[in-house]
């Protein structure tokens, strides 16, 4: 059985689901990731993270959905061929 077979088989017992309606889910958990680089405005350690983001979208992207570069607030939807156009947006932070 493979981490995300494993990990949705068990998120089912952190689910929180409503009082009265059994199709609607309150609470389930997800992943996140949060990276926090030291010296992060230097363009080596940028293109480096651009690089190790690209590496696991290459691995998981098909499991990806959802993100935000810069506003937390203003959530996009994943798109997998998009690599260019995202890490050129990761260099111009």
């Amino acid at each position: 059985m493979s981490f995300f077979e494993e990990f949705d088989e068990a998120s089912w017992e952190f689910t929180y689901g409503h009082e009265t309606n059994d199709h609607y889910n309150v609470l389930q958990v997800g992943l996140v990731a949060i990276l926090h680089i030291d010296k992060a405005w230097e363009l080596q350690k940028r293109q480096a993270v651009a690089e190790a983001i690209e590496v696991y979208i290459s691995k998981y992207g098909d499991k990806l959905q959802h993100g935000y570069i810069g506003n937390v607030n203003q959530q996009e939807e994943f798109v997998l061929l998009d690599s260019r156009s995202r890490i050129d947006r990761l260099l111009a932070l």
